[in-house]
């Protein structure tokens, strides 16, 4: 969208807003942020989209999983994950307010409770996943999950997929990736400026 400066007649287009990540390990979900039942998370088992081997594999147990991070939000947010099928059909994104699957066979969104959902890919069998809510608790779990079947809540036991870039933002669209190493972090909005 462009901005005009009136005083000069040159106009700014808005590459992309301002945005923050409140997940404080995006990446590092071996750090305690993130519970963990029933899973063993591995690090370092893959090329992420970043291009270094810093994805991380998830392996569940039984049919029984937990893997979230808890954070507060306060109005409307957007949840996204980058995932890469290993043996899953399904994965879910999953927080205190609804459920979305995500069919890793066909890549598309399945059964889905939030007001949006979609499945984008991002190359080397790479995608992003992301949810957008339009109701909201104030403190929330962003879960994960791996499953067999579609529109079921027990998880599939032997599981394995990876994952990599986890991201809330509290608004109702997502943008780019911005990763946290301990705390949250902030992108400043893009301008195009052409005089």
């Amino acid at each position: 969208t462009p901005r005009i400066d009136y005083s000069t007649g040159a106009k700014a287009f808005l590459l992309e807003p301002q945005s923050t990540n409140l997940i404080p390990y995006s990446e590092d979900f071996s750090n305690a942020a993130w519970v963990k039942g029933n899973v063993i998370i591995t690090p370092n088992q893959g090329i992420s989209p970043d291009g270094l081997n810093n994805a991380s594999k998830y392996l569940g147990a039984s049919t029984n999983q937990n893997f979230g991070t808890t954070i507060n939000v306060s109005s409307n947010y957007t949840y996204s994950f980058y995932v890469k099928a290993i043996n899953s059909p399904f994965i879910r994104l999953r927080t205190s307010d609804n459920s979305c699957w995500f069919n890793m066979t066909t890549n598309a969104v399945a059964t889905n409770n939030f007001a949006s959902a979609e499945i984008k890919s991002v190359g080397n069998d790479w995608y992003r996943i992301s949810v957008i809510s339009s109701s909201f608790t104030a403190s929330n779990t962003f879960y994960v999950h791996p499953h067999a079947t579609d529109n079921t809540t027990s998880e599939m036991n032997g599981a394995e997929f990876l994952l990599w870039g986890a991201q809330v933002e509290q608004q109702s669209y997502s943008t780019s990736y911005v990763p946290t190493s301990g705390a949250t972090a902030t992108r400043n909005q893009e301008l195009c400026n052409n005089a």
